[in-house]
């Protein structure tokens, strides 16, 4: 991944990537309902096992406990907005990740 921008404001998380054609975003799952945002670019997005092409601007909602992943087909611009009160950079991803997922 080429770049994370963490932001974290007042409970509200939001994980900013900047993903070069090519990059991924591993398959994982989150235990509560979440949302992502397709600022920029092109990707293949994978919910559930779903494939679909989406082109920026996009919102994806994102049911608890369903696997998802992406793969950038262009350079992207990717938010992914989560509700915790954690607010370090080095443990976010231990929270917010559902458990025996990378």
């Amino acid at each position: 991944m080429s770049n994370i921008i963490h932001h974290f404001n007042g409970g509200l998380y939001t994980k900013e990537m900047h993903l070069e054609a090519g990059d991924t975003i591993i398959k994982h799952t989150h235990d509560y309902d979440h949302q992502s945002i397709l600022v920029s670019g092109e990707v293949v997005l994978s919910v559930g096992g779903e494939l679909q092409v989406l082109s920026a601007p996009a919102v994806i909602n994102i049911k608890a406990n369903v696997e998802h992943e992406a793969r950038a087909l262009t350079p992207v611009v990717w938010l992914c907005q989560h509700i915790t009160n954690c607010t370090d950079p080095d443990e976010v991803d231990d929270v917010l990740i559902g458990q025996g997922e990378a």
